[in-house]
């Protein structure tokens, strides 16, 4: 969905090594740089990338990988105290970020709840600007809310309005993410900001970095309101417009339904209106695919025509037969 989503970037850390910002200056719109751990740690490339992609006009944003412990040395408190201090003056372009995805000694929620809470105001009480949060549905939901409504208005804590979101949903045919329930529920199912949609293990180099994989952002929003937003420039990096989007890749190959029933939808992705089911044992075959392997174009010479899955969320929906 390159035109829906044309601003896209990346989010590093020390796991990427040395990275070469021109190159990744001509593929990204933003990076979100890891900045820091715990109470007294710092990224180790994190001055370097900080300053490289700031030389190089890259909006930048920096998160803090909250450890959650109840140890003394990981108050988080402490924690938020760091992140301040290793940030400085320098806060970036895009507001900050708290990494919530780590619950080592498996807190119950009012404990995850408030070291969650104490962050984010100490945080802000040494920076004035408010911390967006890092999470996935599947971490957050159950770490924190439960999804019971009795749990406190979280987004909202320590916070005039909607807390920032940036959420990690690896699926890259679906056009939202799944995101956590204290925000769907209580402002709309595509109210995220950010949105880390896939973890690819092989575009690193492609971006600059030393490392196999990369994890690969998309921001909510055109180039025109992302610019608004964060009162920067960006270049244009996006496809152009007026260009045709390439087609499918041809296929030819035979699939067999595997699952009890199969879906066809009128397009490759979920949003699309089902059009037809297939049945278990029916086999198929593929004139087109799209979408990394997920999708396939079918037609079986009767009335089914359309796309379905072949896999969806990891789980095999069909196989292929010779």
């Amino acid at each position: 969905m390159p035109l829906l989503y044309p601003v896209t970037g990346i989010d590093v850390s020390f796991y990427q090594r040395e990275i070469d910002w021109n190159k990744a200056a001509s593929k990204i719109s933003f990076a979100m740089i890891k900045a820091s751990q715990s109470t007294v740690a710092m990224d180790s490339q994190f001055l370097r990338n900080w300053q490289e992609a700031k030389a190089r006009g890259i909006p930048r944003g920096a998160y803090h990988y909250f450890v959650p412990r109840s140890q003394p040395i990981n108050d988080p408190k402490l924690q938020a105290e760091n992140f301040a201090r290793v940030l400085g003056d320098d806060l970036g372009e895009i507001p900050p970020w708290m990494d919530c995805e780590s619950d080592p000694d498996n807190l119950d929620i009012a404990a995850m709840w408030e070291r969650i809470g104490k962050f984010l105001k100490r945080f802000e009480e040494l920076t004035g600007i408010d911390c967006g949060i890092y999470t996935r549905a599947s971490w957050w939901d159950p770490q924190v809310t439960n999804g019971e409504k009795s749990a406190t208005d979280f987004p909202r804590i320590y916070n005039h309005g909607m807390r920032p979101l940036w959420v990690a949903h690896y699926n890259q045919v679906v056009q939202n993410p799944s995101i956590p329930w204290d925000w769907e529920r209580r402002y709309s199912p595509t109210c995220w900001d950010f949105w880390q949609y896939t973890e690819d293990k092989t575009a690193g180099p492609e971006y600059g970095v030393q490392s196999a994989g990369i994890d690969l952002n998309r921001w909510n929003g055109s180039v025109a309101e992302f610019e608004a937003e964060y009162n920067v420039t960006i270049p244009p990096v996006e496809p152009d417009p007026d260009e045709p989007e390439p087609e499918p890749d041809e296929c030819g190959m035979w699939f067999e339904v595997i699952s009890d029933t199969l879906n066809v939808r009128a397009g490759p992705g979920t949003s699309y209106a089902i059009v037809d089911k297939l049945a278990h044992g029916d086999i198929v075959q593929a004139l087109h695919i799209s979408g990394q392997d997920v999708w396939i174009q079918i037609d079986t010479g009767a009335s089914v025509q359309g796309w379905c899955a072949v896999r969806y969320q990891g789980k095999p929906l069909a196989k292929e037969v010779e």
